[in-house]
């Protein structure tokens, strides 16, 4: 049953898509860039898959909204003023040596760990984190895994820990700062601080990052069943590295049908029931190389999660990640296949690179002209999905990437930290460094959000939605039952309508069909030319629950696209037939 449901999804993605997609109502001037809507809406929606609620989905009754974020981190990550304290006890005085001697192994070292105070009752496995070549520092970056000698065993509900010394961040606050404003939009690790003592020797402080294995998935998906896997360069001939810095084998990038042809490319992180898991990679992959450009958001949204996909590269460009798909094209971010939609999403990995001085003026469509980066390349050469890139990128400007947000988010942290790094005995960086690298990140946001909100894409307006309710016989936000037709409604001002659409779909996850709202006076529609636009949604079964978010496309050159919600499709209204 469950695959039937994800089957008809598809189908009725592919159907809205197809039919749905236009830009202009029939009555107006065709435009070739477009789809268009030829007929009414039959208030058909895609069909969805529901679930338990992971830990960073919640419903709020008071706006009548489904969000998928972080509203507060939670476990061993959540939000406290005081510094945790782990201490690790090496049996052995020479616990660096043999770290060091481990370090082309998978081995472990044995160690008893205590978390503020409290021993843990099993041993634990440490292993040093990053690249060999930072061996000579005194403050390394560790592994812990906390399952090490039981499997059953957690440290606040976590099995693995990762410690970064972060010797690129003097300010330690970039991957704090980073993950706290992208948990709005995309599944993002927590991050907190420890202070680090073993054998009772204080290391000082430490990036606590949450690793991205079952634990991570099961906090922002319906459950850890997919394949997952880390993009990771490879050798593919002497002397020939690839799937770096755009050099095209591990950007999802396309390298014939076969699903072997992925495998050096893609590191399988877990072991899932599917007996082939590369071969979604590679479905993927063709899709984006083989689908012309007017077809590409129907075959995509097949087997890719576009809409999470555009906030994932978003996030990326706007806070200048380095060590990400958008710099680096074939390393650095992890894909997720999601078998509850049959579809793949890309993740963010690794933060601490970001805010950087010489990337103030990265362009918002950075490497769109490399073809060695399709995400970038084959996406957003499509009219309607760069325009729906174009209105989450304007919505994380808004709401996080500016002055007034970011410096009282430094603020916090910095101060949370402060006592912490004067105090540490083995930073890499004096105290005056510390204080001169916030100062440096604050002057970035200040000249990149300048820089952005003048861009000539960036800069257009799209138009103003407001009002959006449902309605049950003229009843706002009445609760329908299994016979009742639901109407939904929003307000359009600021300019003149393209089109306006209605993104409907069941279920808490899965595909939206588009459908067209009208202010024409018919279907469904109150009152002609009253700036209120109407879409009807047909009845559904008891229990079943409904999402749906407004799309409004602008009557001008570019067609630029407005939300409500604005942080659709991670954010949208809903309701379930009693």
């Amino acid at each position: 049953m469950k695959h039937n449901l994800i089957l008809l999804g598809l189908f009725f993605l592919s159907f809205y898509a197809c039919v749905d997609d236009g830009d202009r109502p029939p009555a107006q001037e065709k435009d070739d860039t477009t789809y268009y809507v030829t007929e009414p809406s039959d208030g058909s929606i895609a069909s969805g898959v529901s679930g338990t609620y992971p830990a960073f989905m919640s419903y709020s009754s008071a706006d009548h909204r489904l969000k998928t974020n972080v509203e507060s981190q939670i476990g061993l990550f959540k939000d406290k003023d005081a510094i945790s304290i782990i201490n690790l006890t090496f049996s052995s005085s020479d616990w660096a040596s043999q770290l060091k001697n481990l370090e082309s192994t998978d081995g472990e070292l044995a160690a008893t760990l205590s978390y503020n105070g409290v021993a843990l009752p099993y041993k634990v496995g440490v292993s040093y984190k990053g690249d060999a070549s930072d061996s000579s520092s005194t403050k390394r970056s560790f592994n812990l895994s906390i399952d090490y000698a039981n499997k059953d065993q957690l440290l606040n509900g976590y099995y693995t820990v990762v410690l970064n010394s972060d010797p690129k961040d003097p300010s330690y606050l970039r991957e704090a700062v980073y993950r706290k404003c992208i948990q709005r939009y995309i599944p993002a690790s927590q991050v907190d601080y420890v202070n680090l003592r073993i054998n009772g020797v204080d290391y000082g402080l430490y990036v606590n990052t949450e690793y991205l294995n079952a634990t991570f998935i099961k906090e922002w998906f319906l459950s850890s069943k997919g394949a997952r896997w880390r993009a990771e360069p490879a050798v593919t001939g002497e002397g020939t590295t690839a799937g770096l810095y755009g050099t095209g084998y591990s950007g999802l990038n396309y390298l014939g049908d076969a699903s072997s042809a992925y495998e050096p490319y893609y590191n399988l992180k877990n072991t899932p029931k599917d007996s082939d898991p590369y071969a979604h990679i590679a479905a993927v992959c063709k899709v984006l190389e083989k689908t012309a450009p007017e077809k590409m958001e129907t075959e995509i949204r097949s087997v890719l999660d576009l809409d999470r996909t555009l906030w994932f590269l978003a996030c990326e460009n706007i806070f200048t990640d380095k060590d990400s798909y958008v710099k680096k094209g074939g390393t650095d971010f992890f894909l997720y296949w999601e078998e509850e939609t049959g579809r793949m999403a890309p993740l963010e990995y690794d933060g601490n690179d970001t805010f950087g001085e010489k990337d103030i003026q990265w362009d918002p469509f950075y490497h769109a002209d490399n073809a060695a980066y399709p995400l970038l390349y084959r996406l957003l050469q499509v009219p309607a999905i760069r325009q729906r890139y174009l209105a989450h990128y304007r919505t994380i400007l808004e709401e996080v990437y500016n002055t007034g947000y970011l410096y009282d988010v430094i603020d916090t942290y910095a101060a949370r930290i402060d006592s912490a790094i004067q105090a540490d005995p083995k930073k890499s960086m004096t105290y005056n460094d510390f204080k001169t690298a916030v100062s440096t990140m604050k002057s970035v946001i200040s000249q990149r959000s300048a820089f952005l909100n003048q861009h000539d894409s960036i800069a257009v307006k799209g138009l103003t939605i407001a009002d959006v309710c449902w309605k049950v016989d003229g009843t706002i936000w009445k609760t329908p039952e299994h016979t009742d037709t639901v109407a939904v409604t929003a307000a359009i001002s600021g300019g003149s309508a393209s089109s306006v659409f209605l993104c409907a779909g069941t279920g808490m996850v899965g595909g939206f069909r588009r459908l067209q709202m009208y202010d024409n006076g018919s279907y469904g529609d109150a009152v002609a030319n009253d700036g209120i636009y109407t879409a009807l949604i047909n009845p559904q079964a008891t229990g079943v629950s409904v999402r749906f978010y407004i799309e409004a496309v602008r009557g001008n050159a570019a067609r630029t696209r407005t939300y409500m919600p604005a942080g659709a499709e991670h954010d949208v209204y809903s309701y379930s037939v009693k």
